[in-house]
């Protein structure tokens, strides 16, 4: 977790496609010895995964929801999140390393954007904002493993993405109710 941590909040050096730049020569390996710039090349093909970037926003804006939200389900719902794509996280660090593959270890600059919009909000307004982007978010990512798990280079993060894409799908359900349920709490304060 000690890699997560140090990176999750650390967008400083970030590019255009939310890569970590790299400090120094290019080739520059970072602490724990992934590639902090381009792709790895597995049998004359670059090969990179999205997930971690993914993973690393989900739990940066679960921390967030977890400390923000007022509805306790959306409470709960942040804390999950946090926990099952720290797991995700480990896991796919664990697979990359192994296979000296690219990552992007800290949010994109759309992630960075969001976390900088729900910061500005409150209360109910808060916990829309924050549901609505997990509704979105877990249909991208849905797209992205499914993606993966069909039709990836690499065997093991298509085995990574088949076996993650189950807990995504029940998040993506989670968040769907969760976010009709305040879309119901918004209307029937408002036609009081």
């Amino acid at each position: 977790m000690e890699f997560l941590q140090e990176n999750i909040d650390d967008l400083s050096n970030l590019d255009e496609r939310g890569r970590v730049e790299p400090h120094g020569e290019p080739g520059h390996r970072g602490r724990y010895g992934q590639a902090t710039r381009g792709e790895a090349d597995l049998d004359g093909r670059p090969v990179r995964h999205e997930g971690l970037p993914i993973d690393l926003a989900e739990i940066n804006l679960g921390r967030l929801a977890a400390q923000r939200a007022e509805n306790p389900e959306v409470k709960q719902f942040a804390q999950k999140m946090v926990e099952d794509h720290g797991k995700a996280s480990q896991e796919l660090l664990s697979l990359i390393g192994q296979k000296k593959l690219s990552a992007a270890p800290a949010m994109d600059a759309h992630h960075k954007t969001l976390s900088d919009k729900l910061l500005q909000l409150k209360g109910a307004d808060f916990d829309r904002e924050y549901m609505e982007h997990m509704v979105k978010g877990h249909k991208k990512a849905i797209e992205l493993y499914e993606t993966q798990a069909k039709s990836g280079q690499d065997e093991g993060l298509k085995s990574f993405a088949s076996k993650t894409l189950p807990t995504v799908r029940e998040h993506l359900k989670m968040a769907q109710s969760i976010t009709e349920k305040l879309g119901k709490k918004s209307s029937e304060s408002k036609d009081r």
